[in-house]
Formats: structure tokens, C-alpha cells, sequence
């Protein structure tokens, strides 16, 4: 594994937090039972914190955070899958496995969309406000409308672009998989984890399975 530095590790740690103002303690890593957590509640990245280099970082909840160790499976990995095979999958999806967002659809990247009200006397009424499916900011998370499948389940697109986007930080080709109750435990190596949430295969041409080995 490759070694990062402060800043690099606050960078991955940040991808895998929330933007919602009504979770505040999920708006940034946390420290818990050892580790720096970061999750919006879907996926989570798990650190050792001696991995981490010493700094004037502050990962003290200072808000209700969920117990992570209560969702995490026991380690006991059935099979591999490599950064290879991620790759063949998200592209086989149409995606570009190095961009965590992609332009909004909706608005074009502009982060705002005109509503049109006709009232009673025929009159058309137009107003401009936020894209309701970017929230106004214009991007939206890269693979949010596909899937992964893996064995006899699935995970959305988007978790596997932040699993091979640390992957690729760390430089590690192979992660370990253990499955638990409705999530899938990523080990990347001693000490990083990433558990993602995973849900039956949907019926839908946006999907493609990963080849996974065995172990």
C-alpha cells in the first residue's frame, strides 16, 4: 500500500461524507473504537487511525454519529475482485471510472431550471431556482442510474467508482470481499475497509456483473 500523507487522507476521507445540512455529524469524518470514519450512510471508508499521520486534525464527533462497528461484518472473505475487473465493469456501464461526478442532465450543468406556472386566465408564468435533481449545483454523483452486479446481488455504480478511486490512491489491485446482511465488506488491505449497501439485481440493461475469484 502506498502511503499518504495528511492532506491525502483527509482528501479520501471527505469523498465518503455528506452534504446534508440535516445530518451534520456525517458532514465529516469521525473518529470511533480506533478508526476515522467517513459515510453518508450508504457506504462507509474505514481507517485505521494509526495509518493516518499525526496532525491537528480533530475527528471528535461533535454531532450524533451512527456506531459503524454495528453494520460491519465480520471479515470473512469468500472472494477477490481486482481493480481491473472494476474497471471492465464501470466501463462495460458506459462510465469513466476516474470522475466521481458527471455534468447534470436536468439542467445542463447550469444548477438552475426555469418552472412554468399557466393560470386560470391562460397566463404563462416563468421563475428560475435550483435544479431539483442537482440541488443547484450542477454535477451529479457519476454511475447514480447503474449497477453492479456481484454474485447474486448488486451495488450501485457510483460505490465502486469511490472503491476503485481510494484503490487507485493506495495503489492495491486486489481487494478482499465478505458479505454480510445487505452489504458487501470491501477489505483493501490491513486496516482500510469500505462497506457498501447492496440491494437484489435490478431488471435493467444498466447493469453489469463483475468477475470475482474465488478464494
Amino acid at each position: 500500500m502506498k502511503n499518504l500523507n495528511v492532506e491525502q487522507w483527509r482528501h479520501l476521507l471527505y469523498k465518503f461524507t455528506s452534504d446534508e445540512d440535516f445530518r451534520p455529524g456525517l458532514q465529516t469524518p469521525f473518529e470511533q473504537n480506533g478508526h476515522v470514519c467517513a459515510t453518508e450512510t450508504h457506504v462507509i471508508l474505514r481507517v485505521d487511525k494509526n495509518l493516518i499521520p499525526k496532525s491537528n486534525d480533530d475527528y471528535t464527533p461533535k454531532y450524533r454519529v451512527p456506531t459503524v462497528a454495528k453494520v460491519m461484518p465480520t471479515p470473512n472473505p469468500t472472494f477477490t475482485i481486482s481493480l481491473k475487473e472494476i474497471q471492465s465493469c464501470l466501463v462495460a456501464l458506459g462510465l469513466n471510472y476516474d470522475s466521481l461526478s458527471k455534468q447534470c442532465p436536468e439542467c445542463g450543468g447550469r444548477g438552475d431550471v426555469d418552472w412554468y406556472y399557466t393560470d386560470r386566465d391562460g397566463d404563462t408564468h416563468t421563475k428560475m431556482d435550483d435544479c431539483p435533481y442537482c440541488e443547484g449545483s450542477g454535477d451529479i454523483h457519476n454511475g447514480n442510474d447503474r449497477y453492479c452486479s456481484i454474485g447474486d446481488r448488486a451495488t450501485l455504480a457510483y460505490y465502486l467508482i469511490l472503491v476503485h478511486y481510494v484503490m487507485a490512491h493506495l495503489d492495491i489491485k486486489t481487494l478482499k470481499c465478505t458479505w454480510g446482511k445487505g452489504c458487501l465488506l470491501f477489505n483493501l488491505t490491513d486496516g482500510v475497509d469500505i462497506l457498501v449497501l447492496t440491494v437484489s439485481i435490478p431488471e435493467t440493461k444498466k447493469t453489469f456483473p463483475i468477475k470475482i475469484k474465488e478464494l
